[in-house]
């Protein structure tokens, strides 16, 4: 058992380190570009992350289901475990409900679109990785 709790760490390890690379190098890296060059790195960068993280978060899942299921739920690995796969399950569904479809309208822009639509595609986009935060946007 102790070899599915380390996959379920290793792989969440995995995911949690992608995160923090987009949050704390990636998005700052690239608000201080153009719009043209954001929509050029959107495109070279997103397929190769949409290929590469659903695999850890999925084993990460699932070993921490098994993880759950397997130990006694006063043990507080396991009380954690369960917390982080609420925090999980969460992300996902903020991924799939808000950040997948802005991305895809993001992509559909190219420079024949009208700057005014542009700005305002992008602006919510911006609002909306503003919401609860303590950054000045």
């Amino acid at each position: 058992m102790s070899i599915v709790r380390f996959i379920n760490v290793f792989a969440a390890g995995i995911v949690a380190g992608a995160a923090a690379m987009e949050l704390a190098v990636l998005i700052p890296a690239l608000r201080a570009t153009s719009q043209s060059t954001l929509l050029e790195a959107h495109r070279a960068i997103a397929p190769r992350a949409a290929r590469a993280v659903p695999i850890p978060g999925a084993l990460a899942t699932i070993c921490g289901a098994v993880v759950v299921f397997e130990h006694d739920l006063v043990d507080v690995a396991t009380l954690l475990t369960i917390a982080a796969l609420a925090a999980w399950i969460a992300a996902v569904l903020a991924t799939f409900l808000v950040y997948v479809p802005l991305l895809e309208t993001v992509s559909r822009l190219d420079a024949g679109t009208d700057a005014a639509e542009r700005d305002s595609v992008v602006g919510t986009g911006l609002q909306l990785q503003c919401q609860g935060s303590e950054l000045d946007c």
